[in-house]
C-alpha cells in the first residue's frame, strides 16, 4: 500500500510539473511558435529567444547613435552559436544585451526580412528591418539595423513599411527604443550593408519628431 501511495504521489508530482511547463510555454507562444523558434542544427535557440523578447522595461536608457554604432564586438563570436562562444565573450555581449535603449536618428532604408527560424518559418510572420542612421543622407553602411518583430508589431498597426518609407522621404527625425542585441551572422556585411553587428532588436517603441515634440508612431 505504501509503494502504491508513493507511486501515486510521484505520478501526481510529475503531472503538475508537466502542466506548469506546458502552460508557461503556451503563454509565450505566438502563432504556435515558441520563443526559441523552429530549430534545425545550424540555428541558435538562445539567439532566437533574444529576438523574440516582448518584455517592456521600466524605462529606456538614452544612448547616442554614435555610441551604439561604435560598441565593441568581442573576438570569436562572429558566425558562431552562442554555446560556442568563450565565457568572456559571452559575458561581454550579455552585459550589453541587458540594456534597453532609446536612440535618435533618421531612417534611411527599410525592408521585410526573409522567413527565419525565430518565427518558425511562417511566411506571414517576418521581421522588418529599419536602418537607423545619424544623418538622413547616410547609407546603410553607416547605419544600425533595428528590427520590429511580429510579436511586438501586432500591437502597433502604425508600424508599416509604407509609413516608415514616408519618414525617409520627409527626412523626419525618429527615436527608436528597444533591446540591444548582437547579431553575429554577417560580419562581412559591416561597412557594406550595415555599420555594426549590434542592433536594436526587438524594437519596442517608435517615436517621430514634429512641431509639438515627440509622438509615438
Amino acid at each position: 500500500m505504501k509503494k502504491i501511495s508513493l507511486f501515486l504521489f510521484a505520478f501526481l508530482l510529475i503531472s503538475v510539473v508537466l502542466i506548469v511547463h506546458v502552460t508557461s510555454r503556451n503563454k509565450n507562444m505566438f502563432h504556435n511558435c515558441p520563443p526559441e523558434g523552429f530549430l534545425i542544427p545550424i540555428e541558435d535557440p538562445e539567439q532566437n529567444k533574444l529576438k523574440n523578447r516582448i518584455q517592456i522595461p521600466k524605462n529606456f536608457e538614452g544612448m547616442a547613435f554614435d555610441t551604439l554604432l561604435r560598441l565593441p564586438v568581442p573576438s570569436g563570436v562572429s558566425k558562431r552559436r552562442r554555446s560556442k562562444w568563450s565565457s568572456t565573450g559571452l559575458a561581454q555581449v550579455q552585459a550589453q544585451e541587458k540594456r534597453a535603449v532609446r536612440v535618435e536618428g533618421y531612417i534611411v532604408a527599410t525592408n521585410r526580412a526573409h522567413i527565419e527560424s525565430c518565427n518558425c518559418y511562417i511566411p506571414s510572420d517576418r521581421d522588418s528591418h529599419i536602418w537607423l542612421a545619424g544623418s538622413p543622407n547616410d547609407s546603410k553602411a553607416q547605419a544600425v539595423i533595428t528590427e520590429t518583430t511580429p510579436r511586438v508589431r501586432i500591437n502597433h498597426p502604425g508600424w508599416t513599411l509604407e509609413i516608415q518609407n514616408k519618414l525617409i522621404e520627409n527626412h523626419t527625425k525618429v527615436r527608436i527604443s528597444g533591446w540591444i542585441m548582437l547579431d553575429p551572422d554577417c560580419p562581412e556585411c559591416v561597412g557594406k550593408k550595415r555599420g555594426t553587428l549590434w542592433e536594436i532588436h526587438p524594437v519596442l517603441k517608435i517615436e517621430v519628431q514634429g512641431a509639438d515634440g515627440w509622438r509615438e508612431l
